[in-house]
């Protein structure tokens, strides 16, 4: 099997870091390797009086800082010492350094650590990793701030809706980390009729065959609320890792953004796992 990489954005704040330290983790599991980037973006923070080489010292000064940060977090990281894994600082923009790596790198899933966000209301992760989800082809697995990386994946969700079922490809990693964790595949359908019709059916089957030799089981929830029955199942079913398919753009909006707390408790307590499809 082809060594996996993985990208971790990091800015060595407390969410970022927790981000890589479930990377690391999931890495040392299904035997991948970790790009960990940090975006420097020096371009307008340097004084305007400055010359050419007062900028260029400047620019490396940070770089140097950055690296020097980096070996600090190795000695606090001791699961970074078991994996395969490149450090590299980008003069960019960290949403605009990361979509240029997944287009100029082999990428097969982004990490990111990541807090609800304090300047749009309601949305359940922060606005870079909600943008990155829209705008890369890779899957995105979001790590919000109140999740425990320590806990395996023992459990994982999968929301389906049987309805133009992607290619066993796009279900690829998630086949991967279902199969190092030995996990537990919990398929949902939120419904607001307690029956499938036989399209939905034919879909199911599909989904049952990719996941041919894996512990897995299909569920039919009765909820009218999205939000809320997805809540209700991460708490039902103790799930560890909740995986959704984005099938065309701003698909996930609804799930993402919503101004009930209520409806969200668990939901902010789990890795969300986004599969494009797009």
């Amino acid at each position: 099997m082809t060594t996996k990489t993985i990208l971790v954005p990091i800015d060595f704040e407390k969410p970022s870091l927790k981000g890589l330290e479930l990377a690391a983790m999931l890495a040392q599991k299904i035997n991948a390797r970790i790009f960990i980037m940090h975006a420097l973006q020096t371009q307008g923070t340097l004084p305007n009086s400055s010359t050419s080489t007062d900028s260029e010292d400047l620019i490396k000064k940070a770089e140097k800082n950055a690296y020097d940060e980096f070996e600090l977090l190795k000695k606090s990281m001791n699961l970074l010492h078991e994996v395969e894994h490149t450090f590299v600082v980008l003069h960019a923009i960290a949403q605009e350094g990361i979509i240029s790596m997944t287009n100029r790198q082999t990428i097969d899933l982004i990490v990111m650590g990541t807090k609800a966000s304090n300047r749009l209301k309601g949305i359940l992760i922060g606005i870079n990793t909600f943008s990155i989800t829209k705008n890369v082809k890779c899957p995105v697995l979001a790590v919000p701030e109140g999740a425990d990386t320590k806990r395996h994946f023992k459990n994982i969700g999968l929301a389906g809706d049987y309805k133009e079922t992607a290619s066993k490809n796009a279900f690829e990693i998630l086949l991967n980390i279902a199969t190092a964790f030995n996990s537990h595949i919990h398929v949902v359908h939120m419904s607001e009729i307690p029956s499938f019709n036989p399209s939905e059916t034919a879909e199911a089957k599909k989904l049952d065959r990719y996941f041919h030799g894996l512990n897995h089981r299909f569920l039919l929830k009765l909820n009218k609320d999205l939000d809320e029955g997805l809540n209700e199942f991460i708490g039902e079913n103790e799930i560890d890792l909740l995986t959704l398919v984005n099938k065309r753009k701003n698909s996930l909006d609804h799930i993402f953004q919503s101004n009930s707390i209520e409806k969200r408790t668990n939901l902010a307590k789990v890795p969300f796992l986004i599969l494009n499809t797009k």
